[in-house]
């Protein structure tokens, strides 16, 4: 479809088809009930022309009834219409030789005659008539012989594009060889399927810049419906044509388009629902990363395996749905979205181990685009202090485990990389900034409010986040590149880098010399053979062609000395015994 759309709507239609009572086949108690609520919605929440909505139900639902009203969209739309169908009632599915063909089962239907069923086959192709750029198809029935494409979940697109580009979108129920639950949903007296589809209409789905897109509706019924204890099915959703995206509700439809500014078009995040299928199992993916960092002639597929990781993370995080919103900071909050932010980058994190380990020149890059990606993730810039900088933590976790590995191997290109790349600049998008600056200003308003202290057992610690680092980080370094007892050595050694990296940036920025003081602080203060003394050692033996400053980690080795003396004075200030 090669057509240009108006991001706009001209006309809003719908045709809602509700079916409890049939001739030929059992009766549903809630259908009927559910397809009125979506009609109510669509014409009382999301502006449908109620004049522009055919509802029918029962012994009106009759298959010429249903397909006169279907067909006559193409004698009415617009190109620039959006229609939404709904049917809640039976669906049947029959075996092929090749495939199987699902069916809508209209009130007058006889079961065992599928010429007086409604093939899903005929209504794809008698769409091909209707010339609106949007057509959304909702079934509240389980049948097979729907083949659909989703769109890559995590990527970035402008919602006006998808709105002016063609589109043909199906959610269904449930496939052929499952049970829809006609009651028990999260709304009394509605199916779980469309108690969900009303939840996520109702603005459940909604973005938090106003937009309600039909993918964002079928990704969170997918979720809901998958995932309620009283459910024994898993809904399908796709498009079988184009790519566009047919929008409830956007500021956009409230708006004059004659007033619209230049750059003026929201950005958005497709959802994320089922897994996708192009990830790698777990126990495969390190020997496979390993493998395509071997050899230059891997480096398309090294690119792809690189992004599809990047993605599967954002998915995870965007997954959790943390608030930073929420009114009570406990201790069991802050533990559980550690841990919840950990899982979601699981995998990321051991990618990342190994990329510090092997990376060679040519692979840099790929560590900065893991870094802009992640900093430049959704969640909210206002609320509750500690939840706005938690947001930061996934970040945290992986330059700790990739700075940490490069050490392991001696590759300070890729240590400088996770200190120093840059990053989209905190509550500030379009500028950019250190990640080591990044996530240090984070953990300090996380530090002032009690941050990993509330973690239980840390409250003792001087400090608290470095120790819990030290445990949480491990194994994703042991399993990628097995460092074994030298693991402290380079957490330590990490750590150091990390002060003494943001030290020369702030101060060189006017502040006062600091840079954050980790568990090897203590070490110093009690010990004649600190981890500082040994790098310093390490650096003095190298002189001018020491590694971190041929790396460019410190620009000179006078100003490593400057940063090193600068640094024992603040730890000799520390109250730390």
């Amino acid at each position: 479809m090669n057509k240009v759309f108006n991001y706009s709507y001209k006309s809003s239609r719908a045709l809602i088809i509700g079916i409890n009572d049939y001739r030929d086949a059992t009766n549903l108690d809630y259908a009927v009930n559910d397809a009125l609520a979506v009609k109510n919605m669509l014409i009382d929440k999301l502006n449908f022309d109620q004049d522009q909505v055919v509802y029918l139900e029962n012994k009106e639902a009759t298959r010429q009834r249903i397909l006169q009203a279907y067909l006559g969209f193409a004698e009415i739309c617009n190109d620039d219409d959006r229609i939404v169908i709904f049917f809640a009632g039976h669906g049947h599915t029959r075996a092929g030789n090749r495939k199987e063909t699902g069916f809508l089962v209209p009130h007058d239907a006889k079961m065992d005659d599928l010429s007086t069923l409604i093939s899903w086959d005929e209504l794809t192709r008698s769409a091909d008539l209707i010339s609106a750029k949007h057509i959304l198809f909702v079934i509240d029935a389980c049948y097979g012989g729907v083949a659909l494409s989703r769109s890559l979940a995590g990527s970035y697109r402008f919602v006006k594009d998808v709105a002016s580009r063609f589109s043909r979108q199906v959610l269904t129920a449930g496939k052929a060889d499952e049970v829809v639950a006609d009651s028990g949903g999260p709304r009394p007296g509605h199916s779980i399927f469309t108690g969900h589809l009303l939840d996520a209409l109702d603005g459940n789905a909604m973005a938090e810049d106003g937009v309600l897109t039909a993918n964002r509706v079928m990704a969170y019924v997918y979720d809901k419906v998958a995932t309620d204890t009283h459910s024994a099915q898993t809904p399908h959703h796709g498009h079988y044509d184009g790519d566009g995206d047919l929008i409830f509700d956007a500021p956009f439809l409230h708006e004059d388009s004659s007033e619209e500014k230049e750059g003026s078009d929201l950005m958005f995040k497709t959802p994320s629902s089922e897994p996708r299928k192009d990830i790698i199992a777990v126990q495969d993916y390190i020997e496979t990363l390993k493998e395509l960092l071997s050899e230059d002639r891997f480096k398309i597929r090294l690119f792809d395996f690189i992004n599809s990781e990047i993605r599967l993370c954002l998915e995870n995080l965007e997954a959790l749905g943390y608030s930073s919103n929420a009114e009570d900071v406990t201790a069991e909050d802050f533990q559980i979205r550690v841990k919840g932010y950990e899982d979601a980058c699981e995998r990321i994190i051991k990618v990342v181990c190994v990329l510090g380990y092997w990376a060679s020149a040519s692979h840099l890059n790929l560590i900065d685009r893991i870094l802009h990606r992640i900093s430049e993730r959704d969640f909210d810039s206002s609320g509750k202090i500690i939840w706005i900088n938690l947001n930061y933590y996934p970040l945290t976790l992986i330059c700790y485990a990739g700075g940490i590995s490069a050490l392991a191997s001696r590759n300070y290109e890729a240590l400088k990389r996770f200190l120093l790349a840059d990053t989209h600049k905190r509550h500030h998008a379009d500028q950019t900034e250190k990640v080591i600056y990044t996530i240090t200003q984070a953990n300090l308003e996380l530090e002032r409010a009690t941050g990993f202290k509330l973690l239980p057992g840390y409250g003792k610690f001087y400090a608290p986040r470095s120790e819990y680092l030290f445990k949480s980080i491990q194994p994703h370094v042991e399993d990628a590149i097995s460092v074994g007892r030298f693991y402290e050595q380079f957490f330590d050694e990490f750590e150091i880098y990390y002060a003494y990296s943001y030290a020369d940036i702030w101060q060189q920025e006017g502040g006062e010399f600091w840079g954050a003081p980790g568990r090897f602080a203590w070490k110093e203060k009690n010990r004649s053979d600190g981890p500082l003394r040994k790098i310093y050692a390490d650096a003095s033996i190298h002189g001018t062609n020491w590694p971190p400053i041929n790396a460019g980690i410190f620009t000179t080795k006078e100003r490593f000395e400057e940063i090193h003396q600068g640094y024992l004075e603040l730890i000799d200030k520390l109250n730390w015994y």
